[in-house]
């Protein structure tokens, strides 16, 4: 199962973290295997596979299709102290009309 998930970018003594910070999180992620599938001002959405998520990020994947919030930290070195938190939307399910 993949999973998509939008990580929070922690900031360095600003409210919103600096483009570059933006960057290299994504970079980092890229390097661990993590397909990155945009930026924003405050985080970086991802797409993994289920595993990867796990020992990446070191929390466990939600069921599918659920709600999810965490504060994370990071066990890959690489990401500690740059992501923080890891949020995953239910899919969108359209209704016929």
């Amino acid at each position: 199962m993949s999973v998509t998930a939008t990580l929070r970018v922690v900031p360095q003594g600003t409210e919103v973290p600096r483009p570059d910070r933006i960057r290299d999180a994504a970079e980092r992620l890229q390097e661990l295997g993590i397909r990155v599938i945009n930026t924003g001002q405050f985080s970086v959405i991802i797409m993994t596979d289920e595993r990867r998520f796990e020992r990446v990020l070191g929390v466990r994947a939600p069921a599918r299709n659920t709600l999810f919030a965490q504060d994370i930290q990071p066990p890959e070195r690489s990401l500690q102290g740059i992501v923080d938190r890891v949020e995953i939307a239910p899919q969108v399910q359209y209704l016929d009309m």
